[in-house]
C-alpha cells in the first residue's frame, strides 16, 4: 500500500516539502488528531473532514511514522454521516482497489504552505513553466465506500469538493498576472484524484493549452475526465474540449496531439458494475478539431494490472 501512496504523493507534490520543520511530525500528527477528534465530537463535519483528511494525507506520504488510517476508525464511527452509501466493483485488480481506496490520500499531504486553514482548502495540484502557472484548490469531503467483495470491504475515502483552478502569468518565476478563477463543474459528484496539470500548445499558436486530468466519483461509480482549457484574451481560461471515460474508463493525453478515451461496456445483460470490456478510442487534433482515428475493444483494463499503464 505504501508504494502506491508514495507514487501518488510524488505526482501531487511538485514543490519542496516544508511541514513546519520546527515541529516534529509526530507532534504535528498528535495535534491534528486532537483537532479532528474535537471537531468530530462537536459535529462540525467540514472541520472534521479537514483534519481527518490532513491526518490521512501526512501519514500516507511519510513511510517512517507508525500512525495511519487505523487510528481514525474510532472517529469514523462517531460520524453518523459516514455510512457506506457508495460502492465500487470488487472485480477490479487488487492493486487498483488499493489505489482507489488510498491513492487519493496524497492530495491532503501537501506542504503547510499549500493549505488555507480558514477556508479549509488545499492546493491539491500545481504546475508551472517559464511563462504560466496553474494551481488547483479543493476542500476535502469524506465518504464511506463499499468494495463489493465477499465479504464486502468498506473504506473511508477523502474526496475533493469545491475545486477551483487558479492560473496566471509568470515573469522570472514571479506571478505578474492572475487570470479569472475557474470553478470545476462536476455537478453533485466529488473529485477522487487529480493528476499534475500539463501545458501543451495544441493549435501551434505559441500559447499553451492547460490540460487537466482527474477522476470524478459518485455513488455507484466514477469516470476519468480530461479537460483542455484555452487562454482567452490573456485574462481567463475557457474550456476548449472535454473527454470523458465513462463507466470506469480513462481519458488521457498521448504524444502528438492525440487523446485516448476508454469506456467500459459489455455484451451481457448486466449493469455497469459487471462491464467486462473497455472500448478504447484514439482522437487526434487536426484542422482545428478532434477527429476519432481508431477504435478497439480490450478486456476491462481495471480487471488486471494493465490498469497501471493507463493511469501512470
Amino acid at each position: 500500500m505504501k508504494k502506491i501512496l508514495f507514487i501518488a504523493a510524488i505526482l501531487f507534490l511538485n514543490m519542496t516539502a516544508s511541514y513546519a520543520q520546527d515541529i516534529p511530525l509526530e507532534n504535528q500528527l498528535a495535534q491534528i488528531y486532537k483537532n479532528a477528534e474535537d471537531a468530530t465530537t462537536k459535529g462540525d463535519i467540514e472541520q472534521s473532514d479537514f483534519w481527518l483528511a490532513r491526518y490521512m494525507g501526512l501519514t500516507a506520504i511519510d513511510e517512517k511514522t507508525s500512525r495511519g488510517y487505523p487510528d481514525l476508525i474510532p472517529l469514523f464511527k462517531k460520524r453518523e454521516d459516514l455510512k457506506p452509501t457508495a460502492f465500487v466493483s470488487g472485480k477490479y485488480d487488487d492493486s487498483f482497489i488499493e489505489f482507489y481506496a488510498r491513492g487519493t490520500c496524497g492530495m491532503w499531504g501537501v506542504p503547510d504552505e499549500g493549505i488555507d486553514k480558514e477556508k479549509r482548502e488545499f492546493i491539491v495540484q500545481s504546475f508551472s513553466d517559464d511563462r504560466y502557472f496553474i494551481e488547483i484548490t479543493a476542500s476535502p469531503r469524506l465518504e464511506n465506500w463499499s468494495i463489493l467483495k465477499d465479504p464486502a470491504v468498506v473504506a473511508v475515502i477523502p474526496l475533493g469538493k469545491n475545486l477551483v483552478i487558479h492560473s496566471g502569468k509568470l515573469d522570472k518565476g514571479n506571478a505578474v498576472k492572475h487570470f479569472k478563477n475557474m470553478p470545476f463543474d462536476v455537478g453533485e459528484s466529488f473529485i477522487h484524484y487529480v493528476w499534475q496539470p500539463e501545458m501543451h500548445d495544441l493549435d501551434g499558436d505559441g500559447i499553451p493549452e492547460f490540460w487537466i486530468r482527474y477522476i470524478k466519483a459518485w455513488a455507484d461509480g466514477f469516470s476519468q475526465e480530461l479537460a483542455i482549457y484555452k487562454i482567452k484574451d490573456d485574462s481567463e481560461l475557457v474550456l476548449l474540449k472535454q473527454f470523458s471515460g465513462e463507466a470506469e474508463g480513462i481519458a488521457r493525453r498521448l504524444e502528438g496531439n492525440k487523446v485516448e478515451v476508454g469506456t467500459g461496456f459489455t455484451d451481457k445483460n448486466v449493469g455497469h458494475i459487471g462491464f467486462d470490456q473497455t472500448r478504447l478510442e484514439i482522437w487526434e487534433y487536426k484542422d482545428g478539431k478532434f477527429i476519432k482515428t481508431s477504435e478497439r475493444a480490450v478486456p476491462h483494463i481495471l480487471w488486471s494490472k494493465d490498469w497501471e499503464k493507463y493511469y501512470f
